[in-house]
Formats: C-alpha cells, structure tokens, sequence
C-alpha cells in the first residue's frame, strides 16, 4: 500500500507542461480586455 501511495504523490507533485494552446490561452486571459497586446494574441 506504502508503495502505491508514493507513486501516486509522485505523479501528483511532477509539474504539468500544458499545451501551447491552453498556454496562449492562459496568457490572454492575463491581458486587460481591451489592450492591443491582447488583440494581436486573439489573431495569432
């Protein structure tokens, strides 16, 4: 049980690399709305 339990936490604890979409994604939810910058990332 001891074992099991280890591997799960260690899958756990591993950062998760996301996508290149949820990370584009993730960088225009972080842009004020109305912002150039988050203009020229929705058309990329």
């Amino acid at each position: 049980m001891a074992s099991v339990i280890s591997i799960v936490d260690g899958k756990r604890s591993q950062i998760i690399e996301l996508a290149p979409m949820e990370q584009i994604c993730l960088q225009i939810t972080t842009i004020t709305p109305d912002s150039r910058q988050r203009i020229e990332a929705i058309e990329k």
